[in-house]
């Protein structure tokens, strides 16, 4: 079965062991910068922003969108990047089994975020599955942790 090219961000899927509840916290999001459920946020000046591709660590996953306002700072509720939960994204291109227990990078911008499938060099995205549903091929839809976490440092690994 062919997965379908749907890039809509990422989402909460569980947390490792099956901890109670939604872990959702809430952040102050910079003025004029507009957030959609599913995006990769990072914090600067302890204001959330979505997450660059480039970016080195992430603060968590958007459980909700907001559009800024130019002169005005939001709030927004977000799943934090911790270690014990997992998430799950589609694949900008080929996906294998081989990227089992690898990391990979982001792609895309708000509203449309990926993981990149080339394995870009900030790889932060620490593969850990397959989402039921999806297959290894193009577009897979891949469950993951975060490994690079303003929570836990950038080494961190979670396998």
């Amino acid at each position: 079965m062919a997965n379908v090219d749907n890039a809509n961000g990422f989402t909460f899927e569980r947390r490792v062991g099956g901890g109670p509840g939604l872990p959702l916290e809430r952040g102050t999001v910079k003025s004029a910068v507009d957030i959609a459920a599913g995006d990769a946020l990072e914090i600067t000046l302890g204001l959330l922003i979505v997450a660059a591709a480039a970016n080195i660590e992430i603060h968590g996953i958007a459980a909700e969108s907001l559009t800024g306002a130019a002169t005005a700072q939001g709030s927004v509720a977000f799943f934090p990047a911790l270690p014990d939960i997992v998430f799950s994204g589609q694949t900008d291109g080929d996906a294998t089994l081989s990227m089992l227990g690898t990391r990979l990078g982001l792609a895309g911008t708000t509203g449309i975020m990926e993981l990149d499938s080339t394995g870009a060099s900030t790889s932060i995205a620490q593969i850990v599955g397959l989402k039921d549903g999806s297959a290894w091929s193009s577009h897979a839809r891949l469950l993951f942790t975060i490994a690079r976490s303003s929570f836990t440092g950038d080494g961190y690994i979670f396998a």
